[in-house]
């Protein structure tokens, strides 16, 4: 199994984006490209970016049970709201 530290070096560098918070993202499309320019292997290559999709997926995965979580406690709070204005007749 391929890992990071597998790959040459300047794939990374070359790769990385930086985005506003400053997490490093690096597209794909770009990694590929990358690890092609660095003659890595197909076989190497392919693991690479199917660790990097699994890795993505993964990352995406945990924020979206969160959100989900905190949608239903929303759901059983918002039944607690009264139904006619307070103070109306």
């Amino acid at each position: 199994m391929a890992t990071a530290s597998d790959g040459p070096p300047e794939v990374s560098a070359q790769a990385s984006t930086q985005l506003a918070s400053g997490i490093p993202f690096v597209s794909e499309t770009d990694l590929t490209a990358a690890l092609n320019s660095a003659a890595v292997p197909d076989d190497g290559a392919t693991e690479i970016v199917q660790e990097y999709n699994d890795a993505s997926l993964a990352a995406l995965r945990t924020p979206m049970v969160f959100v989900a979580f905190f949608a239903l406690v929303a759901l059983f709070f918002s039944e607690r709201i009264p139904a006619k204005a307070v103070g109306a007749a």
